[in-house]
């Protein structure tokens, strides 16, 4: 609530993952240029890149951002992409239209598992591009055993429904829903009906954490005189 409601904190949206060294250009600049005291935070979408990649990065980039974080989803989306959240938000629409039509969890299931296996090949594919990017040029490995951990990798979260809705692209799966909700029921549900029927327990741990932390960012950073982007 305090990073929620704290008037003194702008978000900047820095377009990318590809953009990140504006996080630290903006610190610098701030710093020796304008000589103005800021606190910074930084949550970037983990995309497809790999754990090491992840890693590496954040250890970097803390040294100056302390408050730098990125998803263990592959986006923000990702993390709306609970089951039984998703069932109570399409009850909520079904009883707006005063629809006699039922639908469960199972019935849910059986609709986004196949929309999610249908997206593994680009999923697996993405992996491993990205898994040959970063460790080109600083690994002895050859490029199949490269290829090789990017697919165990992938296979290991696969057989986990809450870890394989983190590794597909949300917004594409959210959209693709919506899609079929119409075509089935002749409704759709919004990011913000979804929030709301979203339960505490069912926040992903590494969201929880980073959400305690942004709001210790307002709370301890943002005192009078002083701003946060």
């Amino acid at each position: 609530m305090d990073f929620a409601n704290d008037i003194d904190i702008t978000v900047v949206p820095i377009g990318g993952f590809s953009q990140r060294q504006k996080i630290q250009n903006a610190a610098w600049t701030f710093e020796k240029v304008l000589k103005a005291e800021i606190a910074i935070s930084a949550l970037l979408d983990r995309d497809y890149r790999c754990g090491e990649e992840i890693e590496e990065l954040v250890r970097e980039t803390r040294g100056s951002i302390p408050h730098f974080h990125v998803l263990a989803g592959k986006e923000i989306e990702n993390y709306l992409l609970v089951p039984s959240a998703l069932t109570r938000a399409i009850t909520e629409r079904l009883k707006e239209q005063v629809s006699a039509r039922t639908f469960s969890q199972a019935n849910l299931e059986d609709l986004i598992f196949p929309i999610a296996d249908d997206m593994k090949s680009a999923v697996l594919s993405q992996h491993i591009s990205n898994r040959m990017r970063y460790f080109d040029h600083r690994t002895s490995k050859d490029p199949a055993t490269v290829a090789s951990e990017a697919i165990s990798y992938v296979d290991n979260e696969w057989r986990d429904a809450s870890r394989r809705f983190l590794i597909v692209p949300g917004k594409s799966l959210l959209s693709a829903i919506n899609t079929r909700l119409q075509d089935v029921l002749g409704i759709s549900i919004t990011s913000t009906q979804i929030i709301r029927h979203l339960r505490a327990e069912e926040i992903a741990d590494d969201l929880c954490k980073i959400l305690s932390d942004l709001n210790s960012f307002a709370k301890g950073q943002c005192a009078p005189g002083r701003s946060a982007a």
